[in-house]
């Protein structure tokens, strides 16, 4: 190889280099100080060994004169040499400005559209996992028959779903001193297969990649038996009827005495017991809150992005008895766990520019026989749980569909499973449908807070700084959310 053809090669690895750095995913890497390296080592390279080649053509008496391209190159050696040098020990690593979390935190691009689509599942239970009933409990087998099966179809669904989530499984065995068997056997009301489990427990643990969501399930905890109140759950709160005035219909808007933001309100029913809300009072109630949130934007045009939150009775915090919602309107950004799931959806958007996160979501619990539909609107009891029972309705747009939905979840919580207290959110996209950047579908999430009489807070140490325990299966809880949705919407139809 002559001095003219090896420049050449150096030219075109160094070309090539270039391109690599400035590779979108080079640059998410932070390998700047390693680029910096590559180069550094490159160059000097590349001056040796021609200078090498020079020195050998001279002593031989071959002169010639040198290519443009050889010229050109040692100049541009001799000037980056210079450049990096000062660069290096001078200004390290400042060529390009830095962006900082704060940046890129509000630095959204325009994901794929989330498309509602009904998913079927039953090729993939029967060849996949034949047709064996999924728990919490054999989650993580199915997901390593998954990835071992011989089926192409099976593994890349395993791809797909580990592509996001995490499900891992532990055990721990327990050791009982004598004196503490009795109170361990009173816990578990005299149960001694219950008794025998608590010996040798399982621990599966799910984890979402994107939005750090990470919950543990131990299947024992939801059988320990739990002490009946003196009295139905209904009776602690009848004389709440007695609050205010039952007028035609339906709710209003109120502004909130202690606010949390600056455009915070309330939107509460005229009925003010509790649990009697009808399909009318709950959709009345879902569009005053978007009547609100358009009067505020016509007020102040920097506020476009809408929250709605609502915890039901004492327990599951609420101040008051009678049903009330808290509504904002944020200008820049949702609030943290929100804007959780929309930072997780712009990286997975990075990883996979053909997909939206949402609908990935979405599909993965289909597969995994954990969601339901109602026409343009879906729902699905998560695998990664803030607390018991959770439940993520899904929609293209704040439409019927997705509050009907919404509603029919709710009342299978109070009138099918007898969990009176809950905690809701709801996420809406954009005021502006101009904005197409990090756009979020409307969303809600909706969790179980425990029984009206229980004195213990269902909220720990372990969920405010750790990670979410949750006592209940989502697989049985999909179950009965979704046969209860079915029961309303044939009895409607």
């Amino acid at each position: 190889m002559d001095i003219y053809t090896h420049t050449q090669t150096h030219i075109y690895v160094y070309v090539n280099l270039l391109k690599f750095k400035t590779h979108k995913k080079f640059k998410q890497l932070s390998m700047f100080p390693i680029s910096f390296a590559i180069n550094h080592v490159l160059i000097k390279h590349i001056l040796y060994y021609n200078l090498k080649r020079l020195r050998i053509m001279s002593s031989s008496c071959f002169l010639r004169p040198l290519p443009l391209s050889m010229l050109l190159l040692i100049s541009f050696s001799l000037v980056y040499l210079v450049f990096d040098a000062y660069s290096v020990y001078k200004i390290p690593f400042r060529l390009l400005p830095r962006k900082t979390e704060h940046d890129r935190n509000r630095d959204y691009s325009r994901w794929p559209t989330y498309k509602h689509m009904n998913f079927n599942n039953e090729w993939f239970k029967l060849h996949c996992w034949n047709n064996e009933k999924i728990s919490i409990s054999n989650l993580y087998s199915v997901l390593k028959t998954l990835k071992m099966s011989s089926l192409s179809e099976c593994r890349e669904l395993y791809d797909r779903i580990s592509s996001i989530f995490s499900v891992t499984q532990r055990s721990g065995q327990l050791v009982l001193p004598s004196p503490f068997v009795v109170k361990v056997r009173k816990w578990l009301g005299g149960n001694p297969s219950l008794f025998e489990e608590a010996k040798y427990q399982h621990i599966t643990l799910s984890f979402n990649e994107y939005t750090r969501d990470n919950t543990m399930f131990n299947p024992l905890r939801s059988k320990r038996p739990l002490q009946k109140p003196n009295q139905p759950q209904r009776e602690y709160f009848t004389a709440e009827d007695l609050f205010g005035r039952i007028e035609s219909k339906h709710s209003f808007t109120a502004a909130n005495a202690f606010k949390y933001d600056a455009w915070h309100a309330l939107v509460i029913t005229r009925n003010h017991h509790p649990l009697k809300w009808s399909e009318d009072i709950f959709l009345d109630c879902m569009k005053v809150a978007r009547e609100w949130y358009d009067k505020v934007h016509s007020v102040d045009i920097r506020y476009k992005l809408p929250t709605l939150l609502w915890d039901l009775l004492p327990h599951a915090s609420a101040s008051q008895v009678h049903p009330h919602m808290h509504i904002n309107l944020l200008p820049d950004r949702y609030y943290g766990v929100i804007e959780n799931w929309r930072i997780a959806a712009e990286h997975f958007s990075n990883d996979y520019p053909d997909r939206n996160y949402f609908s990935e979501v979405l599909y993965i619990h289909s597969m995994l026989d954990l969601a339901f539909h109602y026409k343009t609107a879906a729902a699905f009891a998560n695998i990664t749980p803030k607390k018991d029972n959770e439940i993520v309705v899904l929609g293209e747009a704040p439409n019927d569909d997705f509050f009907k939905l919404l509603y029919y979840v709710l009342r299978a919580y109070i009138d099918d499973m007898e969990k009176l207290c809950f905690s809701m959110a709801i996420a809406f996209p954009s005021i502006l449908k101009e904005d197409v950047t990090g756009r979020l579908p409307v969303y809600a999430r909706l969790i179980s807070r425990g029984t009206v009489g229980e004195v213990r807070s269902d909220i720990s140490s372990l969920e405010l700084f750790a990670a979410s325990n949750v006592n209940v299966d989502p697989f049985q809880v999909a179950t009965k959310v979704r046969n209860f949705v079915a029961k309303m919407t044939s009895a409607k139809s």
